[in-house]
């Protein structure tokens, strides 16, 4: 799995756990509904401006949306 993908699939998965629609979420970001699609898909990257808004959206750290089970390490993340 790619650093896109597992990002795009962690920012899905804490949307969906604070029950925030797509539509709301893209609102709470100030970001076009299509771009978060693709973002969750796995097919795009947000910049590092709509990283943090993504984040503070979600009630997260910047670091805590690319932590899961594949990309544990600090290290691999600056590889």
């Amino acid at each position: 799995m790619g650093i896109k993908t597992a990002l795009g699939l962690k920012i899905k998965e804490l949307r969906k756990r604070e029950k925030i629609s797509q539509e709301k979420f893209s609102e709470m970001v100030e970001m076009n509904p299509r771009q978060i699609v693709r973002i969750e898909n796995g097919e795009s990257f947000p910049t590092a401006e709509n990283l943090e808004k993504i984040a503070s959206a979600l009630n997260v750290t910047p670091q805590e949306l690319f932590y899961n089970e594949t990309y544990k390490s600090d290290e691999f993340l600056k590889n």
